[in-house]
């Protein structure tokens, strides 16, 4: 099983920060004043986890393509299972208003409580090409 942490951003409760995160993980609303901070996370656990499915591939930190990342312009992903592209589609929709929530997302039939998923053949393919960066 993997664990997402902190990302290196932590600090101590008395270091004086400014640092915002990485930017190839942030919902374009986080550049202006974001209404609810938990669509933000939505966008970013599914900027990561579209990053695993591009094997490899970093997502961009600037430019065009990360335009087109938040305008839900999302390559192509031959490998991965279908059902997760459209949930990744979702969690990273340029409107936060419709992304799902946390709960909306694990309650998911085709995710089965994550077993579905977790233990098809085209996900351990994908995972395992994915992971192997």
């Amino acid at each position: 099983s993997y664990k997402l942490g902190d990302f290196g951003l932590a600090s101590g409760v008395s270091a004086q920060s400014d640092e915002e995160g990485d930017s190839r993980y942030l919902a374009r609303e986080m550049l202006d004043k974001p209404i609810d901070l938990t669509k933000c996370d939505i966008f970013s656990l599914g900027a990561t986890l579209y990053e695993c499915c591009l094997g490899g591939r970093s997502l961009p930190g600037c430019g065009q393509e990360w335009q087109d990342i938040r305008d839900g312009k999302l390559l192509h992903l031959p490998d991965t299972c279908p059902s997760f592209y459209r949930i990744l589609r979702e969690m990273m929709h340029p409107d936060p208003k419709k992304r799902p929530s946390a709960n909306e997302i694990l309650s998911r039939p085709e995710l089965d409580g994550g077993n579905a998923f977790l233990h098809s053949p085209s996900h351990r393919k994908t995972m395992k090409r994915s992971l192997s960066w």
